[in-house]
């Protein structure tokens, strides 16, 4: 084997050893799956829309949850109505760890005139609940409220990162009530107005 040949094969050795250092440094893989509606079986796999739950409280959002196979450029979008009370929509959750950020990125719009609430959640198991994988929102209680993102009428790139401030910022409080979070989320509400669409969301890990 030539220096020449040694030299090359060691630089590239060398380049891919630091590209997968960085990708693991980033966080950038993704944690969660079906954020796309792409599964050929079930297009909404992975997400908490149905919020109709034993106590009769929440109005069923499935009959108002479709997939639009197109919206403009865009194929195979969840769009949500709004119909009685506030629908709600959750994201497939990425487990959490204390002590790690997670960076969330998802399109989204809305209708016009519709206010909708949209904020990375944090949420843990509900008492008596035994774990299990791809958890369901009726077994999962919201105990974390991130920072609310802003979305209008046109199709955006929201990206929010949780918990919003680096640990060594929070207060004794916030990590007191960040601990017994187990699972993070996009999560929706809309009050007012039409519907909200939503495509190609990550939850990654981040710094």
């Amino acid at each position: 084997m030539s220096k020449n040949t040694r030299f090359t094969g060691l630089f590239l050795l060398t380049a891919i050893i630091l590209m997968l250092a960085g990708n693991t440094f980033a966080g950038s893989a993704n944690l969660i799956v079906n954020g796309n509606f792409e599964d050929p079986e079930n297009p909404t796999k992975g997400w908490n829309l149905d919020w109709h739950h034993d106590d009769g409280i929440e109005p069923p959002n499935l009959p108002n949850v479709a997939i639009l196979k197109k919206d403009g450029l865009k194929r195979n979008v969840l769009q949500v109505k709004q119909w009685k009370g506030e629908p709600k929509v959750l994201s497939p959750v990425a487990k959490f760890e204390f002590g790690k950020r997670y960076l969330i990125e998802c399109d989204v719009r809305t209708d016009s005139k519709t206010t909708v609430r949209l904020y990375p959640a944090g949420l843990k198991w509900k008492p008596g609940i035994r774990p299990y994988d791809n958890p369901h929102i009726g077994d999962m209680r919201l105990i974390y409220k991130g920072t609310v993102v802003t979305v209008g009428t046109g199709w955006k790139r929201i990206k929010a990162i949780f918990p919003h401030h680096p640990y060594d910022k929070l207060s004794p409080l916030a990590k007191k009530h960040l601990r017994p979070v187990r699972f993070v989320g996009l999560y929706s509400v809309t009050i007012v107005g039409g519907a909200i669409y939503f495509d190609n969301c990550v939850i990654k890990e981040t710094k």
